[in-house]
């Protein structure tokens, strides 16, 4: 824990010194953002399963191989005709199959089973586009993919093993940008097959909405403009299982559109420090700050104790404004960790780096706002980067802090 917070400590003051910068420069859009986009579609991924993608001598007679899904991207314009992505697509759903036959003897239960397959599909892609006019564009996509596929045995045979490997991706796709950023769209992308690790092809096809940061004048901000937006804040969060325990995480988990996430890990009791600080503001009611937290904690089962590092990305909404209290809503996703201890309470996490999200509710209070409360819940998961994501789940968080 002392080499976590040393680790915090120093972090804390390269993000202090490394970001300085006058307080209304922070209004601005950054310029590492301009150009940049963020974008969700909804649509169909099909994964072409032909019984050589299955071990030798096993075939099913039912399967769902098309399934409704979800691709999220990021990227950024060099400029108006080539662009960089990274996009994530994963379906809201498995991939079924049932109804087995196979030479080898199975039981009723074996036979009528149904079983699954996830696939998850990490691009990394060069993106040359053909500005049309009026906001209007076409693009096409090349570049890489990494899958990452959860599979199923029968009788302790291999059906479909797990697998993590590379390939190549290819793509398409349209976009209408309105004035003011907000980006409609419709998007595809292509993997080949792999024959090596008897992986099918895949194809997705989506619709979206998405947003376009562009670069805009500068500010001139007036002192009756003014809202607090912290530069700094130090955090303590605490939670023990003993004193008050809410998982709450289930609520936000749906199978459609998850807000948040669980995890089958639990935790019984945990101490946190963060340091955030912030990059960026509106005039009023958004902000975004960079962070990095350690933390120790201790699994609710075998009360194993394990430590996290993790560097995090966080999103406030301001909701209420008062000359003594603001009152906020926060989530961050996706903050790479490190995870001291790979197997808790008997389950495997997966591996040491892993995700950190988190979701929760604060507020800033005093005549200078310098009081700091918060209630905040967390988890850690690899993201599907491989096979096994049994994600780890932390319930309410109590947490004090000062900000300046």
């Amino acid at each position: 824990m002392k080499r976590a917070l040393i680790f915090i400590g120093c972090c804390g003051l390269l993000l202090g010194f490394a970001v300085a910068a006058p307080v209304d420069a922070r209004r601005q859009v950054p310029m590492m953002l301009e150009n940049s986009w963020i974008y969700l579609s909804t649509g169909v991924s099909k994964a072409f399963f032909q019984t050589s993608d299955f071990a030798t001598g096993y075939q099913f007679n039912e399967q769902r191989d098309a399934i409704v899904a979800m691709r999220l991207s990021i990227g950024h314009y060099f400029n108006p005709y080539l662009a960089l992505s990274v996009s994530l697509m994963r379906g809201i759903h498995s991939n079924k199959f049932s109804n087995a036959q196979s030479v080898f003897p199975l039981t009723s239960e074996e036979a009528t089973a149904q079983y699954s397959v996830t696939n998850n599909l990490f691009t990394l892609a060069l993106r040359p586009a053909l500005p049309l006019g009026r906001g209007l564009s076409m693009y096409g996509e090349g570049g890489l993919g990494y899958i990452s596929r959860k599979g199923f045995s029968i009788n302790q045979d291999g059906v479909v093993n797990n697998a993590n490997f590379v390939t190549g991706i290819v793509g398409a796709g349209v976009n209408y940008e309105l004035p003011s950023g907000v980006t409609l769209g419709l998007d595809s992308e292509y993997t080949p097959p792999v024959q090596s690790q008897k992986q099918p092809a895949i194809f997705y096809v989506g619709v979206g909405v998405g947003y376009v940061s562009r670069p805009e004048g500068k500010k001139v901000v007036t002192a009756s403009d003014s809202y607090d937006f912290p530069l700094n804040l130090l955090q303590m969060n605490y939670m023990n299982q003993s004193i008050f325990y809410a998982e709450v995480a289930k609520y936000f988990t749906t199978p459609y559109i998850p807000i948040f996430f669980n995890g089958r890990i639990k935790v019984g009791e945990g101490l946190e420090f963060l340091y955030e600080r912030n990059f960026f503001h509106t005039d009023k009611n958004f902000s975004i700050e960079w962070g990095v937290s350690a933390a120790q904690w201790q699994s609710q089962g075998l009360k194993q104790d394990f430590y996290t590092i993790s560097l995090f990305p966080e999103l406030k909404i301001w909701m209420v404004r008062s000359p003594r209290f603001d009152f906020y809503f926060e989530y961050s996703l996706a903050g790479p960790s490190y995870l001291s201890r790979v197997y808790i309470d008997g389950l495997d996490s997966g591996s040491h780096f892993t995700f950190q999200d988190f979701l929760g509710i604060g507020a800033l209070a005093g005549s200078h706002k310098h009081v700091n409360i918060n209630l905040r819940i967390v988890h850690f998961s690899n993201g599907n980067t491989l096979p096994i994501n049994t994600g780890l789940a932390v319930p309410v968080m109590f947490g004090i802090g000062y900000a300046w």
